[in-house]
């Protein structure tokens, strides 16, 4: 697949995974209040931070798929493109409204008391490393069951060709560690 097609297929799976989001928000109408609180949440929970690790972790993992010679094309491409329609000025409010369509607005500042409280932001900090340790734990049960799961895939598709798969990996927490986090 060429250069062009992966950047419109990369770039398509972005826009449909953010087309439900406003599918979910577009037909309520919120205060100005619940919004800011909804925004305040965002904040306190690390989303403008997660979110930001995310997209770089989509357009890197985009990256390995591109041919090297194509590689930095990609990513200049892909980096304008997010830079321009998937920053967290261009989403936060859509995605408060995501929010404040789940939670009433003294819901909302009841989490945001949580997130602002030390264990609230203890939870925030460490939450990474969490999905990271969790991700190698469901990697190791799978590691440790293989056999069985290649005979059950090999089972399903005895009649047809498998499907491709070199190794099952479950991706890490595409947000980085906290380097301020201690462990108490």
């Amino acid at each position: 697949m060429n250069l062009k097609l992966k950047l419109i297929a990369l770039a398509g799976v972005i826009l449909f995974s953010f087309s439900t989001l406003r599918a979910q928000t577009s037909n309520q109408a919120f205060t100005a209040s619940h919004l800011k609180t909804a925004e305040q949440f965002l904040l306190a929970t690390g989303t403008k931070e997660q979110f930001d690790a995310t997209m770089n972790s989509i357009i890197k993992q985009g990256a390995k798929n591109v041919d090297s010679n194509q590689r930095d094309a990609y990513l200049k491409v892909m980096r304008e493109f997010v830079g321009k329609y998937l920053t967290w000025d261009v989403l936060k409010e859509k995605l408060a409204e995501v929010y404040a369509t789940e939670f009433t607005e003294a819901e909302l500042n009841e989490l945001n008391i949580f997130y602002n409280s030390p264990v609230g932001k203890k939870l925030v900090t460490r939450t990474p490393e969490l999905l990271s340790r969790i991700s190698a734990t469901s990697q190791g049960i799978v590691a440790e069951h293989k056999t069985e799961l290649e005979q059950n895939i090999a089972e399903a598709y005895k009649h047809t060709d498998p499907p491709a798969v070199k190794e099952l990996v479950i991706p890490a927490a595409s947000q980085p560690t906290s380097k301020t986090a201690t462990k108490h």
